[in-house]
């Protein structure tokens, strides 16, 4: 959705559609060089902690740092895809949206699952929190009248 923009602390972000990416210059040359931005939680999705389960087997998807449980439709997408590592931690449990869609919302992501994809690859998505990111840092940046630019200077010489 937009080109590299630099921010103020060095941080080099880019924002899609269902996140933002971050290059992370002080951390080059390490796994954690580029991670996705803490969206979910800079959202403000974060629900107040619940009690972990007495169930052994559910104790295992229920994280003490956040106190929310994986919710079972989640699970295994988020174990395939990356886990903790791309998603971080869960901080909220499974809801239900107005129009009846169950999400969860985790520190980089909002999981989704679409009942109309049952059965295929695209059960479980990612919803577009990088698009509502990215309104809000517009919003903020109109605000404060301190608009960013990308890393190109793109001026309009055309030569027509």
């Amino acid at each position: 959705m937009t080109e590299a923009i630099t921010l103020d602390n060095g941080i080099i972000v880019q924002y899609f559609e269902r996140a933002r990416f971050e290059y992370h210059p002080t951390l080059a040359g390490t796994e954690f060089d580029v991670l996705l931005g803490l969206l979910g939680s800079e959202l403000g999705y974060a629900t107040p902690p619940v009690a972990p389960p007495e169930n052994e087997d559910e104790l295992a998807w229920y994280f003490v740092p956040t106190g929310h449980l994986i919710a079972p439709t989640f699970r295994g997408f988020w174990s395939d895809h990356g886990g903790l590592l791309t998603f971080g931690y869960p901080i909220s449990e499974i809801t239900e949206t107005e129009d009846g869609m169950r999400v969860q919302y985790f520190e980089r992501v909002r999981l989704e699952y679409h009942t109309e994809n049952a059965g295929t690859d695209y059960e479980v998505l990612l919803g577009f929190l990088g698009e509502e990111s990215l309104r809000s840092f517009l919003d903020d940046e109109t605000e404060t009248g301190n608009e960013e630019t990308d890393d190109d200077d793109d001026d309009d010489d055309d030569d027509d």
